[in-house]
């Protein structure tokens, strides 16, 4: 007999209900809940030319990560809390950027030392994105695992293994929303995101442009449509809104969103 784990949202049936986005935990398959390393907070006053804070993770592959900035939104005139780029073409890099070799996690800013000390916030996952894995976990004397098919969650201590560990912290959705934009001028649009949050957590937000792609979009960076015909930058959080800045050369047109937003606080 299959043994299986599934702890269901409230509201819906674990026994009987199919649709994964109402489970907490479901491992009947291999859907793994992303487990995180470490977190941490530091700030880079620039000098005119790249700035790098590095952080070591010591994986020996790239993991996932995130990284937050608290930047001056020049259309607001306010500092608002926003997900970094991550490499960028030569023609529109943006004042910030994170990137990650096998090592380290770098983050660089290229402000002028007049804009003074940046805030950052970032966020590693022990889930890789290229490489192998080989980590080995110090584990607690009691722990709670769920090991992905074919591996022993008893012997078994490689994060990138297993769907879920109790020593490791996962990010927990606070709340996610989906609707449409309705575009009319070049300008500044917000959503309300209705998440209960006294301060900016992390956050993430995806648009559909009118050519039929989606893209994810970083708070500094600039991200077009496959056609060029949009760009959105400086998609920020604060505790009742997700906004944006949006360009297009066409017409009034409604773009699709989808968000999420996390219990990891920024602030």
């Amino acid at each position: 007999m299959t043994q299986t784990i599934r702890i269901s949202l409230p509201g819906y049936n674990a026994l009987t209900d199919t649709n994964l986005d109402h489970y907490a935990l479901y491992a009947d398959q291999d859907n793994v809940l992303i487990k995180e390393k470490t977190r941490g907070s530091f700030t880079i006053t620039g000098n005119g030319s790249q700035v790098i804070q590095t952080i070591a993770h010591n994986l020996g592959y790239i993991p996932l990560f995130l990284v937050y900035v608290y930047d001056l939104d020049f259309y607001l005139g306010i500092n608002k809390w926003k997900l970094l780029a991550h490499n960028s073409a030569g023609a529109s890099v943006p004042p910030y950027l994170a990137v990650a070799d096998t090592t380290n996690l770098y983050v660089y800013n290229f402000l002028a030392a007049s804009a003074g000390a940046i805030a950052f916030k970032y966020f590693i996952f022990y889930d890789n994105v290229v490489g192998s894995s080989g980590i080995t976990l110090t584990e607690s004397s009691s722990v709670i695992k769920v090991s992905k098919q074919g591996f022993d969650a008893v012997t078994e201590k490689d994060p990138n293994n297993l769907i879920f560990h109790s020593d490791l912290n996962t990010f927990k959705i606070l709340k996610e929303g989906n609707g449409t934009i309705n575009y009319t001028v070049d300008g500044s649009y917000a959503i309300n995101h209705g998440a209960t949050i006294s301060n900016p957590t992390s956050y993430m937000i995806f648009v559909k442009f009118p050519d039929g792609k989606t893209s994810f979009l970083p708070g500094k960076g600039v991200i077009y449509s496959y056609d060029s015909s949009f760009n959105i930058h400086d998609s920020y959080i604060d505790t009742t809104q997700i906004g944006m800045y949006i360009e297009g050369t066409g017409s009034s047109t409604s773009l699709p969103y989808k968000y999420y937003i996390f219990e990891t606080p920024l602030s």
